[in-house]
């Protein structure tokens, strides 16, 4: 029996180093082109943002629209003398950014509004030492201001602990100070 289990061993060992072919694969590319549909209607352009990682347009909406959008290559696509602004809406599956141009291509005003999206550091840390025991089940951030400068902006927040729920407004430029308002 011994000599069996033996030769037994020496035939798997053989059918295993005849078993390893190494195959030379060719080199693959992959590579990210984003995919941008446009609706127009005069004065309103809307794209359809496509992100390279989740969450890179909701982090900073402007910040995102000024590095890959050119407002003087539209204008000069369209005829700029019918209107003296333009809106242009920049929206992904989480929310959008309005832009209002003046047909000289300047910011204007810019408005901002997204849902469950990644809240900041500092927005976290205050929300969490001022609500412990409690989870945030959803969030809304909406924000506005002139040129490419955040005037106004809060967060909604809902929290739920157990069958309890509540909605906290947390105002960034006031959490220096500490000040949350709840509901």
């Amino acid at each position: 029996m011994k000599p069996m289990m033996i030769l037994l061993l020496i035939l798997c060992w053989i059918g295993n180093v005849e078993a390893q072919v190494v195959t030379q694969l060719e080199e693959a590319k992959v590579t990210f082109s984003p995919e941008v549909s446009v609706v127009t209607n005069l004065d309103n352009v809307k794209f359809n943002v496509s992100e390279s990682y989740t969450g890179e347009f909701s982090e900073n909406p402007i910040r995102f629209m000024q590095e890959n959008f050119n407002i003087h290559e539209l204008l000069s696509a369209i005829d700029t003398e019918d209107f003296e602004e333009i809106e242009v809406s920049f929206i992904n599956r989480k929310g959008y950014l309005k832009a209002t141009f003046d047909n000289d291509g300047d910011l204007v005003k810019t408005n901002q509004n997204f849902k469950n999206i990644a809240l900041p550091r500092n927005v976290r840390e205050q929300l969490y030492n001022e609500n412990k025991g409690w989870s945030m089940t959803k969030n809304k951030y909406v924000a506005s201001g002139k040129g490419s400068m955040i005037d106004k902006q809060k967060y909604r927040i809902r929290l739920s602990n157990g069958d309890k729920n509540k909605n906290i407004t947390i105002i960034p430029a006031a959490t220096a100070g500490g000040s949350v308002a709840s509901n």
